[in-house]
């Protein structure tokens, strides 16, 4: 929790906004030590938000996909909801429009099916 303290914190306070890749590895090594699927995607987070801050979309891309298969493999449905926003977000960057607008709309339809008031408004 120290860790993942400390890369928000230099996510908002670094010049290119990224946490120093050396505490970003040993978040994800704790994540895999520990087998926590739901750390692993917060971990994995950070590498694809690096990738996105550097403007690498394809490989942000493939990491978000790997966020995907684990929140599927694990049932995590908030974390899939989330990554799917994200993937929609890569495909806009990348003028995929026709992809960034299914992942959009399938979203939308999965917060409304949760009736998250706050995913639908940030989602609107």
């Amino acid at each position: 929790m120290a860790n993942d303290y400390m890369m928000e914190l230099s996510n908002s306070t670094t010049e290119l906004h990224v946490a120093p890749e050396s505490l970003m590895r040993e978040n994800l090594s704790i994540a895999t030590q520990l087998n926590d699927p739901t750390l692993l995607i917060k971990s994995k987070f950070y590498f694809m938000f690096k990738e996105i801050q550097l403007g690498n979309y394809s490989q942000a891309q493939d990491i978000c996909y790997e966020m995907k298969k684990i929140s599927l493999d694990n049932d995590l449905k908030q974390e899939l909801i989330d990554t799917e926003f994200n993937l929609g977000t890569l495909h806009y960057y990348q003028s995929r429009n026709d992809s960034a607008l299914f992942y959009y709309e399938k979203n939308l339809a999965d917060v409304v099916a949760k009736k998250d008031t706050f995913d639908i408004a940030v989602r609107l």
